[in-house]
Formats: structure tokens, C-alpha cells, sequence
């Protein structure tokens, strides 16, 4: 999305900050010359950078160029105290530290206390005016010297790659890790006491008591809500319907017994899961979480059933198709590269599929027409 607004509106602001304004241009060529200089120094394919920034350009530049050159951005939180965050550097094995000048009361005796010892580099924010010492071997703007504006960016060898470890506050012991991968699919879950532990348990339970189990959802129409019916159409079996606003607080009532079950976003719950309250019962996707090998997916109990995410690229309609067929050659190319077909190979996946904008034409409308008819058939209205 940076590449496209860098393209299609360069010189339109994309920053402020203070005294600080950045063209999309800017902003992205920024990124590329900080994930440049990251490979620079040997940072790649699953090595943490952890930040601990402030509402900043840097925080923003973080989030596109770290995951720009194969690495995971960890973002700590900057009101949590030196031995949690020193937990945090130790168990993400952290590789890079970008820490704000603001920040390094706590950054400073963090690392001193953590096992690993990555490279500091210092944010010294011109708009923060108080205390704080550098404590790093390098200054941020120096390590954006050193990149390329020309650097091409790292692709994911499989949809599975992490793109981001994020950790919970600590605050009932050692913060737990969520890992945001490149891959987007559901994971059901039941509260520790409905008493099942596969799909077929789930499901013949269903069929005992039709309409007392409840499942929860984002919002009326949201994946998890059509995944909850969908479910119920190819089973014949029948479930009541809660729906919320938003992913948190309905994944939140599950893991406290107020509904029955969550099919929504893994990360989510992952630390309910760790916690004891939530049961991993199996994934929507065709195949098994690879963080989640014990988890089998639905379609091991029901053949063909999968909810997960299409990504493509699409243009404004009445986008000329010239300009699309010149669109869709050059990523084709870079998609069908012998490079990326054998890393992905490397990394045990398939490379990855790509189509004409007629075959994605097909895609989109099969998606439409599977999830028009559950909609028409469950008679689901706009809330």
C-alpha cells in the first residue's frame, strides 16, 4: 500500500510530526533504505528487531521496513519496567534494538539484565525535549544513511512467516508471545468447560442440544460470523449467534463462559489459550496452523470446508487494460522468479500462485457467490 500512494500521490504529505513533513515518497523511500541497511548488517528472515518508540516517523518506518527485510518487528510497550521488557528481548532473541533517547531510563537497565546482546541503536526525537541519555552504538538517522533507496524488498518464503511478535503486559507473570504471520485464517476455540475436545465431539453435541451451544463474532456479517453459519449449513447442525463489536470482546466473553465458542482470529487467543480458558478445537484452513501442529483443521472431520483470505491487487474500475495488463505482467514476473520458487521450495512450500486478471475475476466471484449464498440462506441483514 506505501509503494502504491508513493506511486500514484509521491508528493502528498504522509508524516507530520512537529517541524517534520514527509512526502509519500519520502516516507517510502525511507523504509527501503532502512530495510537496506538491516540486510546490511546481516538482519533477515526471522530475526527480531525490537522498538521501543514513541508515536514517531521512526515507528512508522519500523512497521514497513523491518517486515521489508524479512524480519519481525517486536513492538514493546513503553510502560512496562526493565526486567519485563529484558523477558521480552531474551525469549523474541532480539537482534536489533531501536530505542527512543525518551525511553532510556527503562531500555538502559533492560539491557543489562537480558541474556542476548543486540545492536543498539539509538532514536534521539526532535520534538522530545527532556531527559534521556543514547545509549546505543549508532544513531537511527546514521543507519538510514547507510541503506539504498533501490533496495527490493524480501518477500515471504510461505504465508506462515512471521511478521510480527507482540507480547502481553506481564502482569500475572511472564509476558506471553502472539505471533502475527503473513497467513489469514480462523481458529475455533470453546470455553474450557464445554465439555469437547475434537469436531466431531463439537459437533455431535451440537446435534443433542440444537440452538444451546452459542458462538460468537465480530459483528454482524463479519468472517466470523459467516464461518459460524457456514459451519452450521454443511453440518445441519444449529447454534445461536452472538454478535459483538469487534474481535476482542467477543473472544473475550468465550475465554470467560459467557458464550460457547469464538471462530475467529488466532493471535487473538493465544494468550486465553495459555492461559487455560479457551480449547483449541481445529483451524479453517485446509491445512494445520504450523505454530499449531497438534490442531487439526475442519476439513480433517469435514472434507472441502475452509474459510481463509484471498490477497490480490486490484486498481480503481475503469482502470484502462493496458495499464492493467502492464500491471499484472510485472508482478507475474516477480511472483513466477526462479529466485522466490526456490526459496519457497527451500522453506517446504509450494511458490506462490499467480493468475490473469481474468482468472482472479473467477476467484473473487466463486468467493462471492459461496458466501452471497450462506448470506441469502441465513437471511443475514445489515446491522
Amino acid at each position: 500500500f506505501l509503494e502504491r500512494a508513493a506511486s500514484v500521490y509521491p508528493d502528498r504529505t504522509a508524516i507530520i510530526h512537529g517541524g517534520i513533513r514527509r512526502s509519500y515518497r519520502d516516507f517510502a523511500a525511507r523504509t527501503r533504505r532502512l530495510a537496506s541497511a538491516l540486510a546490511k548488517r546481516g538482519i533477515g528472515q526471522g530475526d527480531t528487531v525490537a522498538v521501543l518508540l514513541a508515536n514517531t516517523p521512526a515507528m512508522l518506518e519500523c512497521h514497513y521496513g523491518v517486515p521489508m527485510c524479512g524480519a519481525v518487528l517486536n513492538t514493546l510497550n513503553t510502560r512496562l519496567d526493565a526486567a519485563i521488557i529484558a523477558f521480552s528481548l531474551d525469549h523474541g532473541e532480539a537482534k536489533v534494538v531501536i530505542t527512543d533517547r525518551e525511553f532510556s531510563k527503562i531500555m538502559k537497565p533492560a539491557l543489562a539484565l537480558a541474556k542476548v546482546k543486540p545492536l543498539v541503536i539509538d532514536y534521539d526525537d526532535p520534538e522530545f525535549s527532556g531527559e534521556g541519555d543514547l545509549i546505543g552504538a549508532l544513531d537511527y538517522e546514521a543507519l538510514i544513511a547507510e541503506g539504498s533507496e533501490d533496495y527490493q524488498r524480501t518477500t515471504p518464503h510461505d504465508e506462515w512467516d512471521a511478521i510480527a511478535l507482540n507480547y502481553t503486559s506481564g502482569t500475572t507473570g511472564n509476558p506471553k508471545g502472539v505471533v502475527y504471520h503473513h497467513r489469514g485464517a480462523y481458529l475455533l476455540a470453546v470455553h474450557k468447560d464445554v465439555p469437547v475436545r475434537t469436531m466431531s465431539e463439537l459437533l455431535a453435541l451440537a446435534r443433542a442440544r440444537p440452538g444451546e451451544l452459542t458462538y460468537a463474532s465480530a459483528g454482524i456479517g463479519a468472517g466470523s460470523h459467516l464461518s459460524g453459519e457456514l459451519l452450521c449449513m454443511e453440518t445441519g447442525i444449529r447454534m445461536t449467534h452472538v454478535p459483538y463489536r469487534g474481535t476482542s470482546q467477543a473472544v473475550a466473553d468465550v475465554a470467560a463462559g459467557r458464550v460457547s465458542i469464538s471462530i475467529d482470529t488466532y493471535g487473538v487467543m493465544i494468550p486465553m489459550i495459555q492461559a487455560g480458558n479457551l480449547r483449541p478445537i481445529a483451524v479453517t484452513s485446509l491445512q494445520r496452523f504450523p505454530e499449531m501442529p497438534e490442531v487439526p483443521s475442519i476439513a480433517e472431520t469435514l472434507p472441502g470446508f475452509e474459510v481463509g483470505v484471498v490477497n490480490y491487487i486490484c486498481v480503481r474500475s475503469g482502470t484502462p487494460a493496458p495499464i492493467i495488463r502492464r500491471l499484472n505482467e510485472a508482478f507475474v514476473k516477480v511472483l513466477g522468479s526462479p529466485m522466490l520458487a526456490e526459496r519457497m521450495r527451500d522453506a517446504g512450500s509450494s511458490p506462490p500462485l499467480s493468475s490473469t486478471p481474468e482468472e482472479l475475476g473467477d476467484i473473487l466471484r466463486a468467493e462471492a457467490a459461496k458466501w452471497g449464498a450462506v448470506i441469502r440462506r441465513a437471511n443475514i441483514q445489515p446491522g
